[in-house]
């Protein structure tokens, strides 16, 4: 895992298969320890939280059980 340190005011951006997803800070009240930010990726790249990345994983495993 590679951590970054940017001042707030920075965007991250990343390359992944020749297309760029754009990591914007989000101003606003923000509980405490928690932080806020904005997604920009083609459609083509899905951007999920953690869990519910393996929620959709897990469905999408079952579905193809049930095809089968």
């Amino acid at each position: 895992m590679e951590i970054i340190t940017l001042s707030f005011e920075e965007t991250l951006v990343v390359q992944l298969n020749n297309q760029l997803v754009t990591i914007l800070p989000k101003k606003g009240q923000q509980l405490q320890g928690d932080i806020s930010f904005g997604i920009a990726a083609p459609k083509s790249i899905s951007v999920d939280r953690e869990e519910v990345y393996h929620l959709k994983k897990q469905n999408n495993q079952l579905t193809k059980k049930d095809r089968v």
